[in-house]
Parts: structure tokens; sequence; C-alpha cells
């Protein structure tokens, strides 16, 4: 009998020293496992943390990527580069249109659906077709873009010269646009993050018109 007790004791000694094996086993897989997730997460933080240091230059249509704390670069310079962009992209028309849809269809991925009815009601008035059918091309110069920063989303007002080139003549327009800017994801597309809001023009009109 006191054998069988003995045995007994044994192995309850034998399980309970198992189990304790087994909970130390799976204690240490749990704290591996948060110090792979905490591991992980960090990893994950400092890398947006430098997806959000890093800025996009547009430097004559071509995007170049630089740390904001070594360039010096604002959100604000991100701001006017994107709009600038998008104005060359919409107002800067050759005679061709394949080349005009091209341009304008990357013009409307910078914007909302304001910059689409903005481009319908020109094309709607024939404007596109008038180009393309006498051979004519459309040019913007940008004078100054202002930025109100105090506001969210951002307040711009764009002041330009807008030229018509045409066979026998040019003529020259004055040119002023409104919009806001939001912030938006960067992607290849919208190296900026930036995305143009309420978009208008509220002056285009003709300056002179001299002979070639």
């Amino acid at each position: 009998m006191e054998k069988n007790m003995d045995g007994m004791v044994n192995q309850m000694h034998k399980l309970s020293a198992s189990f304790s094996g087994f909970k130390l086993v799976a204690i240490i897989s749990v704290i591996c496992m948060l110090l792979t997730a905490i591991g992980g997460f960090y990893l994950y933080s400092q890398k947006m943390t430098e997806l959000d240091n890093r800025i996009y230059i547009i430097d004559q249509g071509y995007a170049s990527s630089a740390f904001a704390q070594d360039q010096k670069v604002t959100r604000k310079d991100e701001i006017r580069a994107h709009v600038e962009l998008f104005h060359n992209y919409m107002f800067n028309l050759p005679p061709s249109w394949d080349m005009i849809s091209i341009s304008i269809n990357k013009a409307l991925e910078l914007a909302d659906n304001s910059a689409y009815e903005y481009y319908n009601d020109v094309q709607e008035r024939g404007f596109y077709k008038r180009l393309t059918s006498t051979g004519s091309y459309q040019m913007i110069d940008i004078e100054n873009i202002d930025i109100d920063m105090s506001v969210y989303p951002y307040r711009v007002i764009v002041n330009a010269v807008q030229y018509v080139n045409r066979q026998s003549n040019v003529s020259k327009y004055s040119f002023v646009s409104r919009c806001r800017v939001a912030n938006a994801i960067r992607s290849e597309r919208n190296l900026n993050g930036c995305m143009i809001e309420n978009f208008e023009v509220i002056e285009n009109n003709l300056i002179e018109t001299r002979e070639k």
C-alpha cells in the first residue's frame, strides 16, 4: 500500500514538474510573440515617420524625393508644387487631342470632381476642338500662387497669364483661379500627397491679341 502511495506521489511530482515545464514554455512563447509584435509595431512606426519626413520636389515636371529635415522643404512648398503641376497639366495644351487627353487626365488625378466639371464645361463649349482643328496651342505662365495655411483645407489663389497661340495671332488673357487643398495619401501619381478641391477659374479675360 505504501509502495502504491509512493508511486502515486512520484507520479504527481512528475506531472507537476511536466505541467510547470509546459507553463514555462507557454509563458516564454507568449513573451516572444509580444516582443515580436512590439518590434514589428516599432519598425512600422519608424517607417511611417520616415515616409512623413520624406517630401517630393517637382522640377520641370520631374519629381525627386528628399528628407524634409535635410532639404528644409515645408508643406507649403509641396502644396505650391502640387498646384503648379495641376495647372501645367490642365492649361498647357498642344494641338493634339491625344496629347490633350493625356495631360488633362493627369491633372484630374490631382483634384476632386470640381476639376472634371470645369473640364467638361470647357469641352462642351468646343474649346479643345477649336484648338486641334486650327492647329493652335495654349500656354499658361504662373506669376504667383498665394497659399493660406491658417485654415484647412488650405486656401489657394493662382494668378497667371494665359496665351492661345494661333497660326495668325496670339491672344493674351488674364487668369485667376482658386481652390482648396486637402491632405491625401502619397502615391506614384500623387507624390506631394495633396488633393485639389472646389477648383474654379474666377477670371479669364482677354488682354490683347497681336498679329504674328
